[in-house]
């Protein structure tokens, strides 16, 4: 009987020195590997931030961005309190501007503010206004120049623009606004708005 416990020890003995043990190299080897894993998850991280920030500035820059309009002067298009509204930036680069769109600009006076108006006439074409107090009757008549705009704010009572600073350089305009977000309760198009301001200036045809 106790040859046979002997022999049961024997084999346990036996079994745990062929067995390998782990070892602190194997230990290290595992924190390297954990390390080396959580390595890469930043790097991967930091590589989507960047892609996500490319995009975000390209789409702003390039295509379309949110601005803040504050003020009376586009009343009541636009609320003095504030609206939120969607600028498309693509009209820029082409040109593409007409009679009646909303547009932000640089006004010629400060190139560190810009301004939100309606274009009311376009270049060659003649445009007819009173000045900006509006108790005054007096009108006068302007020739747009090419290359240029003429703008106004739909609340000409209390509108400082083209009526006193002159027609606008395109190369000045920022953008068209094309939808409005906030306030919910006009969510939706800008769409264009005629204006009756304009004849067409032929003299020099």
């Amino acid at each position: 009987m106790s040859g046979s416990i002997y022999s049961r020890l024997r084999v346990r003995a036996l079994k745990g020195a062929i067995e390998p043990k782990a070892s602190v190299s194997d230990d290290v080897k595992v924190i390297q590997e954990a390390g080396g894993s959580t390595w890469e998850s930043v790097k991967e991280t930091i590589v989507l931030c960047l892609k996500v920030s490319s995009f975000v500035y390209c789409l702003n820059t390039y295509i379309a961005s949110t601005k803040m309009c504050v003020g009376p002067s586009m009343l009541p298009t636009l609320e003095e309190s504030g609206s939120l509204v969607i600028e498309e930036r693509i009209s820029s680069y082409y040109g593409n501007f007409r009679n009646g769109d909303i547009v932000i600009a640089k006004p010629p006076y400060d190139s560190q503010v810009t301004v939100c108006k309606r274009i009311c006439a376009m270049g060659g074409e003649r445009v007819t206004c009173s000045g900006e107090d509006s108790s005054k009757t007096k009108t006068k008549e302007f020739v747009v120049p090419d290359g240029h705009v003429w703008l106004e704010g739909d609340n000409p009572k209390n509108s400082r623009d083209s009526r006193s600073y002159g027609a606008v350089p395109l190369g000045l305009l920022h953008g068209k606004v094309i939808f409005k977000l906030w306030p919910l309760k006009n969510f939706g198009i800008l769409p264009p708005r005629s204006t009756s301001k304009t004849t067409r200036d032929d003299t020099n045809l």
